[in-house]
């Protein structure tokens, strides 16, 4: 019997820690003013590095179908810049002024 407590409370922590880590559960609150944004494309795929004001956030792949990059604590009533640099030497260029959490900025 008490083996399956101990099996039964073992899978639970499994899976919290799984939904925890693969973001299921928001495991920590945004500061207040700041928000999420998504990163998309309007015409073409565009891969590359993506900077917001000048800090590189790391890598995205954008296509028009879908925006496939989530970025969190983006400060909210402020004008920012975001930039993907390609590996072919093309940069596109976009800003933007987000004023609430889960804004989209597309790149034209």
């Amino acid at each position: 019997m008490k083996m399956k407590v101990v099996l039964v409370l073992m899978t639970v922590l499994i899976f919290t820690i799984m939904m925890v880590t693969s973001g299921c559960i928001d495991d920590e609150p945004l500061p207040p003013g700041f928000g999420k944004i998504s990163i998309c494309s309007s015409s073409s795929s565009i891969y590359g590095r993506v900077y917001i004001d000048g800090n590189r956030i790391g890598n995205a792949y954008l296509n028009p179908n879908g925006c496939l990059f989530n970025f969190a604590n983006v400060k909210l009533y402020e004008e920012h810049i975001v930039r993907v640099e390609t590996d072919w030497g093309i940069s596109y260029t976009e800003r933007f002024y987000p004023t609430y959490s889960g804004y989209t900025v597309t790149i034209y």
